[in-house]
Formats: C-alpha cells, sequence, structure tokens
C-alpha cells in the first residue's frame, strides 16, 4: 500500500501499528492479532472502493467504539443516488471515459461537445452541460437533424473509400466524424424529449 499518496491517505498511526506488527516489536500475540484486525477495519474505511472511488465504508464507531478526529470521507446519510446528483456531469463523463467500450466512446462524444460548446454557446456558458438548449441550430425541426445526420453520414462513407484508397484524411478523421455523429443524434434525442416534456 501506497502511504501518502493521494486525497483518501492512510493515517501515519495505522503506518507504524502495521510496521510494529510485521517487524514483530509487539510481542503479545493476541494484541498483534487485534491490532492488524483494526488496522485491516481502518484501511477499509479509508480505502476508494466503489466505482467512483467513495463507497461507504465501515463507520469509525465501528472500528474503534469512539468517534475518530476527522471526519467521515463521506457522508453516511447520503445515498448513492444523492451522491451522483452532487458531482458535475463533466466529472461523471470524464470517470465513463476511462471505463472503455462503448460508454467510453458515448462519454468521449460528450466531453468533446462540452468543449465545443463553450465556442458555439458562448452566450449559454454559465449553464451546465445538461441545461444547454440546442434547438435554434435546427431551426428545421426533423428535417435539420436529418440533414447535419446524413451529412456527417456521408463524410464517414468518403473517408472510409479514401482510407481504403490508401490516402490519409486531409482533416478530421473517421473518429472524429464517428464522435459527431453520436452527438447529432443525441442533440435529436434531446430537443424530442423536451418536445416530450412539453406536451405532457
Amino acid at each position: 500500500m501506497d502511504i501518502g499518496k493521494g486525497s483518501r491517505e492512510v493515517p501515519f498511526e495505522i503506518y507504524n501499528l502495521r510496521k510494529s506488527v510485521v517487524s514483530g516489536e509487539s510481542r503479545e500475540s493476541e494484541l498483534k492479532s487485534v491490532i492488524a484486525e483494526k488496522i485491516e477495519q481502518l484501511e477499509q474505511l479509508v480505502k476508494p472502493s466503489g466505482p467512483l472511488g467513495n463507497e461507504i465504508g465501515p463507520t469509525p464507531e465501528s472500528v474503534w467504539g469512539a468517534t475518530m478526529d476527522h471526519e467521515p470521507i463521506v457522508n453516511n446519510t447520503q445515498s448513492s443516488a444523492e451522491l451522483l446528483q452532487s458531482i458535475h456531469t463533466e466529472t461523471l463523463f470524464e470517470e465513463l471515459s476511462k471505463r472503455g467500450g462503448h460508454p467510453a466512446a458515448l462519454a468521449r462524444a460528450a466531453l468533446l461537445l462540452i468543449k465545443k460548446s463553450q465556442d458555439y454557446n458562448s452566450e449559454q456558458s454559465s449553464k451546465k452541460p445538461e441545461e444547454i438548449d440546442r434547438r435554434n441550430y435546427f431551426p428545421l425541426g426533423e428535417a435539420s437533424y436529418a440533414q447535419m445526420i446524413y451529412t456527417k453520414s456521408a463524410r464517414f462513407v468518403a473517408l472510409t473509400r479514401k482510407i481504403m484508397d490508401k490516402k490519409e484524411p486531409n482533416f478530421e478523421g473517421l473518429i472524429d466524424t464517428a464522435l459527431d455523429l453520436i452527438n447529432y443524434a443525441a442533440f435529436y434525442v434531446a430537443a424530442a424529449s423536451i418536445k416530450d416534456t412539453a406536451n405532457d
């Protein structure tokens, strides 16, 4: 275990206790066993074990039978849903982008969109990513979304043919075009969701 790294460090007292147990400086076998057990419990208390590195562990009271000097890492009364709601959308996407596979691809597209939105939607820069309304870019409704999705699809096909001819794209490649396709499709889904909500 690394000592002194990260925001969830094992207290130095725990390190000393473990050192004394391992080196045999504590001669009473029963005491060694109790101390080792407490060390393991405390390490679980401060160890980030959940998908976001903050899963709730045992309380200090359950380990020592008394309160500790510092606050618990996570409020034990906070539910998983409440915890997720408190995390910024961009942070969630950054975490998902590290997972790999399909979720990471979607998160990568979303992160790209957040960066581009700083240029395209500067008047909404104070809003959260999920609050930005992009419908003014698609004045013809479904036809506008269809045109953009078709345009990006046609570019993807053209780039594929170019690569098959052993030629390199001059600008954005297949990955960039695929990420754009994901986002334009998502624009439509978001707009349709707003429309459905308004009709309810």
